[in-house]
């Protein structure tokens, strides 16, 4: 079982002050997994975005046309990571689905 968190702090866009993307907020993602091993092979349901979080990012200007991109939308999955002969670890996303809400920015 693992649990994890990243801190991202705030930060610039662009140099111009009046744009909308001068300033990018703060923000915190969680995501964690849980998984099985048996012999070599290990299977885990994982899960990104845990707080299913929304908050725009950035946003940038391109061709006049103002958008807002987000964190992606909590994904949860499973993944099966199975070692080769070398023994070098491959990992191999079986299923995941996002949960898609359209919004505007």
């Amino acid at each position: 079982m693992d649990l994890n968190g990243q801190w991202i702090g705030p930060s610039q866009g662009t140099i111009i002050h009046s744009d909308p993307d001068f300033s990018r907020p703060a923000y915190f993602v969680m995501g964690g997994n849980v998984g099985m091993q048996w012999q070599r092979f290990d299977l885990s349901l994982f899960v990104t975005n845990l707080l299913d979080q929304h908050k725009v990012l950035q946003r940038p200007n391109i061709a006049l046309v103002e958008y807002g991109v987000t964190v992606r939308p909590r994904t949860v999955g499973w993944r099966a990571t199975i070692p080769s002969e070398d023994g070098s670890l491959h990992t191999y996303p079986l299923l995941n689905r996002q949960s898609c809400t359209a919004r505007s920015a």
